[in-house]
C-alpha cells in the first residue's frame, strides 16, 4: 500500500496542473499539442500514465502557471474596468498656460 502511495504521489503536481481552474482553451489546446492527447474531464488517470504523462511534469507546469496568472490578470482588469466605467473624464484649462489636465469625477448611476 505504502508504495502504491508513494507512486502515485508522483501524479499528485500533475493532475494539480490540468485541474487549473484558469485553464482557458488556448492552456488546452498548448497541452494537447505537448502530450498529443486531448484531456477533459472524463480522461482517466490511467491513460495519462500509458502516455508517459509524468515526462511532461515541468512542461504541464508552466503551461498551468502561465493560466493561473493570466486567469489572476484577468481579474485584475475586470475590477478594475468595473471600478474605473462610472468615471467621467474631461481636459480642463490650465490657468495662465496654454496646456490641458485630465480631471476625472465620479459619476453616480442611477
Amino acid at each position: 500500500m505504502a508504495n502504491k502511495l508513494r507512486d502515485f504521489r508522483q501524479f499528485i503536481p500533475i493532475i494539480t496542473a490540468l485541474c487549473n481552474k484558469g485553464l482557458k482553451q488556448r492552456h488546452e489546446d498548448d497541452i494537447r499539442d505537448l502530450i498529443h492527447k486531448e484531456v477533459d474531464s472524463e480522461t482517466k488517470l490511467t491513460e495519462l500514465i500509458a502516455i508517459d504523462i509524468q515526462n511532461h511534469k515541468d512542461a504541464l507546469e508552466e503551461i498551468s502557471d502561465n493560466a493561473s496568472k493570466q486567469h489572476n490578470n484577468e481579474t485584475i482588469m475586470k475590477k478594475m474596468k468595473e471600478e474605473w466605467e462610472p468615471l467621467m473624464f474631461t481636459c480642463k484649462e490650465v490657468a495662465g498656460k496654454d496646456s490641458k489636465i485630465l480631471a476625472g469625477d465620479a459619476v453616480e448611476l442611477i
